[in-house]
């Protein structure tokens, strides 16, 4: 069965293959519901409830020299049009809020794009 976010996610993957440069640290998540047996699993295995589709982390400053600057840690959600945050993401997302780290829902490849421009993610050619 096709999770609705699916779509998304995969262009969402293709663009951060492809734009991001390659100091950035971008990982997926792959943490959607499949069966109850599977969740206990997963969390059998340290899997945290409400950890969002994509993390990135990168360094601010002197980017390649790394003698000054610091590490920026920010979260992506991805979710359908009309796609709520579950109880345990709005956990999450207010655990990430009280660390001042960056967090954002995106319903589609342009509002990701934007906001990881917007949060200054290097790019490739930057």
């Amino acid at each position: 069965m096709q999770h609705p976010e699916d779509a998304l996610q995969i262009a969402t993957a293709q663009y951060v293959q492809m734009a991001l440069h390659p100091s950035v640290i971008a990982h997926h998540s792959e943490n959607e519901r499949q069966g109850a047996r599977a969740g206990a699993k997963a969390k059998a295995k340290g899997q945290l409830a409400g950890f969002p589709d994509w993390v990135f982390m990168w360094h601010e400053g002197r980017r390649f020299g790394w003698a000054e600057g610091h590490t920026i840690v920010a979260f992506i959600e991805l979710k359908s049009a009309k796609g709520v945050l579950s109880t345990s993401q709005k956990k999450f997302k207010a655990l990430a809020d009280a660390m001042d780290a960056e967090y954002a829902i995106c319903r589609d490849l342009t509002e990701f794009v934007a906001t990881i421009k917007a949060w200054g993610v290097p790019h490739r050619g930057e």
